[in-house]
């Protein structure tokens, strides 16, 4: 029985790419570039590239000749659709070949995917709905194939009954198509496997129609004349395609070939309409219906492919050439023709569908032989809408929208025209471009409310039923507050929202909320700032929930509900914060266990581990991974969605770099250990990265184990260094990489570690010389660099430091923007003279304070930035380091120093705290009288005059508990 089973399937396979074949024998040459592609792709290319010429060279205009000579079974392909076997038999295989294929939940492969839609389940994990189509199929391929075989009907058999019964399975066949595709655009996963007969994007159904057409051709070759090939037959094939192309899960290549695929048709039933005679001709005469749907077909396609709108337009101007020339009057375009091929250009959704679209609009009214309607203009509208999306000036796209509405109601108040009215898609349209529009501090949102009272205005004061506001339209406008970035957004949204549920109430069912209105308030609450804005953004979820236990299903929160949720509660970055969102995630745990509905995601569990990554806290690593831990387990438990990426192991790992615990780096690289025993096992999305092993050697860096800290930062990036070489492109090393390095160099508390952090620095102007942009050094690594020379015990760092900082000088002079030196730059220059005072050795003390003088001047009267209360305050504490108590330059540098410190306004703690120890006792009694203040008492910052201290930044962090005895 197994080995039935597998030849009827090496029999359908070959079927399949006999049905190329078939197409060639009917159709000719006509058949597509990309059709070719996508048949040789997913039906295999061996038949193909074996057929006949002759089959090839076989033109259309022959099809009807009596006196063709008709293909013996050995020659033509149709004797390869069915095994030569009996028709039971072919039923029995037919079954065992659907329940080994994965649809039997008892077979050794099992069920072939997790049922993910909302309707009753069988055995085999699918709908009833599904089931049903899947016996229809059966039913419907057995009776195909018992037609076609010729064996059982030999060429010229059919009678008139059987030659109906054959017609009547080609609109079976489309019907069938139309509805899979129908109930695949409602599911968001796939119910059927990427090779099953019934998913959206396999051609094997449509190519079947196309086999049952050729069979009546072949009865009339064969001397039948009661087979006839009519136009409403060529409709179906074009109809079969076009269903195929609407799938929402079909996927591009899919789309683009049965759109391409339906427009042969059309092209070839004119061709033989204009190349034959009399009856037979106007049999095959393409219709209205044969182009409108052929044009629904690119419509269809249009959304995952960019040249769908250009291949509509190109049809449409056939369409045109073919009426005005007067070789098919049923080719005019109408009204429905312009609206399909508006339809794809604003479903291609790039930055000049828009224009091309309006373009289009406006040659129609200046033609005049079929004016624009409300749909036209709904399109061009639609086609502005989603243009704004990719266009870098989204208020062009949205000021545009706006003119074409008021161009639309200007033109219904002088004409009085419905044709022309604006409907409820008109304004949800526009009011939606608006909410595109982005952040715009409120007036975008502003301006859609005013749209949708306006609608309500025209509604109430006349039968204005067609622009009555609907949940759309109102959810539109949330959507629209949202994006605002207003400060009042969210409670804008939800006085929206508690409008929609009172006008629900009292009775209007046409603005009844839904999910994505409940949705769209708590993510405007999780944008905002309000302290308040997460408790109320859980509120809205309790209120979806209590609605849910009522009864209302349709209110039922989703996983984008508590996901939104729980990123409110991480924005608040403090621990109550993240303790709320685990609570909530908890709480989507349990009803996934319970309730098997909702399930929580990898953004579930990666949205709090990334806010313990960003917080610090010494336990912050510890808790991340024990959060990883549980994904690992919610996945090895039902393989569900729940399933770490690197994101999250790389955001764990950052967790423990933030912590500074001693032993973070440990964790680190046993965390990066474990990413490469899952992807050596065949996990290849957690490869570890650069970013996995940047963070873990930032870990290392601030983890205070000195020089093993240090070493083991050096090992991994000479780890990175030699697989980058090897070819691993993922794991390349860049400028934060080195940087960390530099970092736990100048941390290590060695007396080499100036000299190593300096080595690395040039390591990085020799890779980047050498052609490695990302490691281009920067401000950060030379002020790094500079960092490690001021706590180093070399005695000359004070000049150490200054020539650093010339050779940054001088890499930002030759065009390097990224070395400019800023105030920290200068800043740590100042820490190392402050700090390179000797004992009895006054030539170094001198040199270091001519180094400390010179570099704040240079500060001073550079374009590089200028002094902060820090900078004030190390050179202050540098008189004090470098100068004996008596001397008496400490007069002449502090005084003029201090007194421009206060004209900066960058009075701060530190600056207080060194002027009473580097100033003499009668100058600092001096410099605070002048200001009002007693110099022997206690001296608060909230005492200096504000302007001495208006400049200093964070000043509430600094000011706190810095008082002055």
């Amino acid at each position: 029985m197994t080995q039935t089973a597998s030849s009827y399937r090496n029999t359908m396979n070959i079927s399949r790419r006999a049905l190329f074949l078939v197409l060639a024998v009917t159709h000719g040459s006509r058949i597509s570039n990309a059709f070719q592609t996508w048949i040789s792709t997913h039906h295999g290319t061996q038949q193909r590239n074996s057929m006949p010429s002759s089959l090839a060279l076989h033109t259309p205009a022959s099809i009807h000749t009596k006196s063709q000579q008709i293909p013996t079974s050995a020659q033509s392909p149709l004797s390869m659709m069915m095994p030569r076997q009996s028709f039971s038999r072919s039923v029995h295989d037919t079954r065992l070949f659907y329940r080994q294929g994965g649809l039997d939940e008892n077979s050794p492969r099992g069920p072939r995917n997790r049922h993910r839609g909302k309707g009753p389940r069988n055995n085999s994990g699918q709908t009833s709905s599904a089931k049903s189509r899947r016996e229809k199929y059966i039913w419907l391929q057995t009776a195909t194939m018992n037609l076609l075989n010729t064996e059982i009907y030999p060429h010229g058999s059919l009678t008139k009954g059987k030659w109906h019964e054959l017609h009547s399975m080609m609109m079976a066949w489309c019907k069938l198509i139309a509805e899979n595709s129908a109930a695949a655009a409602g599911i968001r996963k796939k119910v059927y496997a990427k090779d099953d007969i019934l998913s959206a994007s396999s051609t094997t159904p449509p190519l079947l129609v196309e086999s049952l057409l050729k069979r009546i051709i072949d009865e009339r070759l064969a001397g039948n004349n009661e087979a006839r090939v009519t136009t409403s037959m060529y409709n179906l094939i074009i109809e079969a395609w076009t269903s195929n192309a609407g799938a929402r899960n079909a996927r591009g290549d899919a789309r683009l070939a049965a759109a391409q695929r339906a427009r042969e048709i059309v092209e070839h039933m004119q061709y033989l309409y204009e190349s034959l005679d009399g009856e037979e001709a106007e049999d095959v005469k393409p219709d209205g219906h044969s182009f409108l749907t052929a044009l629904g077909a690119w419509a269809k396609a249009s959304p995952s492919n960019p040249t769908a709108a250009k291949d509509s337009l190109a049809m449409l101007k056939w369409m045109e050439r073919l009426g005005d020339d007067g070789r098919n009057d049923a080719a005019r375009p109408g009204v429905i023709s312009y609206s399909l091929v508006l339809d794809a250009i604003a479903k291609s959704s790039n930055r000049y569908s828009g224009s091309k679209a309006e373009e289009l609009l406006r040659r129609m009214q200046l033609e005049g032989k079929v004016l624009p309607n409300t749909f036209c203009y709904n399109m061009v509208i639609n086609a502005w809408t989603r243009s704004g999306k990719r266009s870098r000036d989204n208020g062009i796209a949205t000021g545009n929208a706006v003119r074409l509405l008021n161009e639309m109601e200007e033109m219904y108040e002088q004409t009085g025209s419905i044709s022309i009215r604006p409907d409820v898609v008109s304004y949800t349209n526009v009011i939606t471009a608006l909410a595109n529009n982005g952040k715009n501090g409120g007036e975008g949102a502003e301006r859609a409310e005013a749209i949708l009272n306006r609608m309500e205005t025209i509604a109430d004061k006349e039968d204005g039923s067609y622009c009555r506001p609907n949940t759309i339209t109102y959810n539109a406008v949330l959507n629209a507050w949202c994006k605002s970035g207003d400060r009042r957004a969210a409670e804008k949204a939800e006085a929206l929202l508690r409008k929609m549920e009172k006008q629900y109430q009292s009775g209007m069912a046409f603005v009844k909320p839904d999910v994505i209105s409940f949705n769209t308030l708590i993510h405007a609450y999780s944008k905002s700032t309000e302290p308040d804005a997460a408790q109320k953004a859980e509120n809205i979820l309790m209120h979806m929930e209590q609605h849910e236990q009522n009864g209302q299903k349709e209110w039922s929160p989703n996983r984008f509900s508590y996901n939104t949720v729980i990123e409110a509660w991480t924005m608040k970055a403090d621990r109550n914060g993240i303790e709320r969102a685990l609570a909530v995630l908890q709480r989507l745990v349990e009803r996934h266990r319970t309730l098997g509905d909702v399930s929580p995601d990898s953004f579930s569990y990666n949205c709090i581990i990334f806010a313990l990554s960003r917080s610090g806290w010494p336990d912050a690593g510890q808790k991340a991974e024990e959060l990883l831990k549980q994904m690992e387990d919610a996945h090895l438990s039902d393989k569900s969605m729940v399933k770490p990426d690197v994101f999250g192991y790389s955001s764990v790992i950052h967790a423990w770099s933030k912590s500074r615990r001693r032993d973070a780096g440990r964790h680190a690289e046993r965390l990066i250990a474990r990413m490469q025993e899952l992807y050596d096992a065949g996990e290849k999305k957690l490869k570890p990265n650069t970013v996995t092993m940047n963070s873990a050697i930032a870990a290392w860096a601030k983890s205070g184990e000195g020089l093993m800290g240090a070493r083991r930062a050096e090992m991994l990036l000479h780890l990175m260094e030699t697989r980058y070489e090897a070819g691993d492109d993922d794991i390349k090393p860049n400028a934060l990489t080195y940087n960390s390095v530099i970092l736990a160099w100048s941390r290590s508390g060695t007396k080499c570690a100036y000299r190593k952090a300096e080595e690395v620095l040039w390591r990085m102007w020799q890779l980047y010389e050498a052609g490695n942009e990302n490691v281009k050094p920067d401000i950060i690594s030379y002020n790094t660099v500079i960092r490690a020379v001021a706590q180093s015990t070399y005695p000359g760092k004070a000049q150490k430091a200054l020539r650093i900082l010339r050779h940054m000088d001088k890499r930002y002079q030759e065009g390097n923007k990224e070395t400019r030196p800023n105030e920290v730059t200068y800043t740590t220059v100042l820490n190392s003279c402050a700090f390179s005072f000797a004992l009895g050795d006054q030539r170094t003390n001198q040199k270091a304070l001519d180094t400390a003088i010179f570099t704040l001047e240079e500060l001073q009267e550079s374009r590089y930035g200028n002094p902060n209360h820090v900078t004030y305050g190390i050179f202050l504490k540098a008189c004090n380091n470098l100068m004996t108590a008596d001397d008496e330059r400490r007069r002449m540098l502090v005084e003029p120093v201090f007194l421009q410190c206060c004209r900066d306004g960058q009075v701060g703690g530190l600056v207080l705290a060194q002027l009473r120890d580097a100033a003499p006792a009668d100058l600092y009694e001096k410099l605070l009288d002048d200001a009002g203040l007693q110099s022997g008492g206690r001296i608060s910052l909230n005492d200096v005059p504000i302007e001495w201290r208006c400049n200093v930044r964070n000043r509430k962090r600094l000011w706190r508990s810095r008082t002055v005895t």
